[in-house]
């Protein structure tokens, strides 16, 4: 589905959600109100599709960077309510269960399963829109490994990128050795492929290519065995666990990789 119409039905599942709450008080009855939760479910849906629909695109353009970190409020906001509701419904058992018996206070068996799978959903979302809102340098496919679709090879005088990503055009492209001038490396963390920033003299931004893919972790060594990467560098990038940026020769304060 595109990413226009995904991100209109998750604004009416959300904006839903407050509505049906807002409308019970005006009626004074509780029937608008039963439309919430499946305002909720929808809105959950609504938003994992598109921030796997935005993990297809497989970007590192700012336009996705930032839809990713946008669709982190809403994630965060939904994650943190449910936390919320199930760790006060937790709460309040466990206080029925030491003052009397958690029928008696209204937890039957189906109620406690509601509660761990809203506290699992709400915990999920949280960590989902915590990497959502860290932005992406590669992303990852749904359902697909990145060595299965992005290809780097390499001789002794080019690097070729042969990238087939799903649901998109595939291209190819290639620079040589003698063309690189500088190169980082992104941490991204334990859930995400690492990145290395090629800095060349062909053009201003640099070329992207994901430690995951298909010979990325060659291309590193490569780099790094051909003197682009200094040892001491190198040891701290393969080491870095902090979302750490590494590059040499050094950048200059206040600038960054494109």
């Amino acid at each position: 589905m595109p990413l226009g119409k995904l991100s209109l039905r998750l604004g009416i599942a959300l904006i839903a959600m407050p509505a049906s709450l807002l409308l019970a008080g005006l009626l004074h009855s509780g029937y608008p109100a039963g439309l919430f939760v499946p305002a909720l479910v929808l809105a959950i849906l609504y938003w994992i599709d598109l921030r796997a629909a935005l993990g297809e695109a497989a970007s590192d353009a700012p336009g996705v960077r930032a839809a990713c970190r946008t669709l982190a409020i809403p994630g965060l906001v939904i994650g943190l309510g449910l936390t919320a509701l199930a760790l006060s419904a937790a709460v309040d058992a466990w206080r029925a269960l030491r003052t009397g018996s958690l029928a008696q206070a209204g937890f039957s068996p189906g109620a406690l399963v509601l509660l761990a799978l809203a506290l699992l959903c709400g915990v999920l979302l949280i960590r989902g829109a915590w990497r959502s809102a860290r932005g992406r340098s590669v992303g990852r496919a749904r359902g697909l490994r990145l060595d299965s679709w992005f290809h780097v090879t390499f001789d002794d005088t080019h690097v070729h990128l042969d990238v087939h990503p799903p649901g998109r055009p595939a291209w190819q492209d290639a620079f040589p050795w003698s063309a690189i001038v500088r190169v980082c490396f992104k941490d991204e963390g334990l859930y995400a492929s690492d990145g290395l920033y090629i800095f060349t003299t062909l053009r201003p931004e640099s070329f992207v290519v994901p430690t995951e893919a298909d010979g990325g972790e060659a291309l590193f060594a490569a780099l790094f065995e051909r003197g682009y990467f200094p040892d001491e560098v190198f040891r701290q990038a393969i080491s870095s666990t902090d979302g750490g940026f590494y590059c040499w020769p050094a950048l200059e304060e206040g600038t960054g990789a494109r």
